[in-house]
């Protein structure tokens, strides 16, 4: 489905989408040049700027390596309805390292995937209850 073009212009005029079609709420969707998958979202409430990131959680260690390789950091945050991309700031980092809850992002480089000593490990899943036998 479609956005009616006076829609569109009425939302990006107020704020709410990108002329790229990219709000506030992130999405996952395959990057329109390399075709890896990203997540998208604008960054921000005010003063937004779109961000891209590679859809793989880092560690602390992680982030700095994708710092010093000049790419931003973003926190996924749940909300109430949907999850939203949120630009870290030195105040952040120091407040929330990344490895922990929510799980922090490096920015998308087409060509340049978040290597693998960067991520986080990927949490198991919660072993299925068993019968107790008394």
């Amino acid at each position: 489905m479609s956005i009616p073009a006076h829609v569109r212009r009425h939302l990006e005029a107020t704020g709410v989408l990108t002329p790229d079609g990219v709000s506030r709420r992130a999405r996952l969707h395959p990057c329109r040049t390399c075709g890896r998958p990203i997540v998208s979202g604008l960054d921000a409430n005010v003063c937004a700027l779109t961000g891209h990131a590679d859809p793989e959680p880092l560690t602390a260690a992680g982030e700095v390596a994708a710092l010093l390789d000049g790419r931003a950091t973003y926190e996924l945050t749940d909300r109430v309805d949907r999850s939203e991309l949120d630009a870290r700031s030195a105040w952040d980092i120091r407040a929330r390292p990344a490895g922990h809850s929510p799980p922090v992002l490096a920015g998308h480089r087409c060509g340049a995937p978040v290597p693998p000593d960067w991520r986080a490990p990927v949490p198991a899943d919660p072993p299925t209850p068993q019968e107790v036998p008394f």
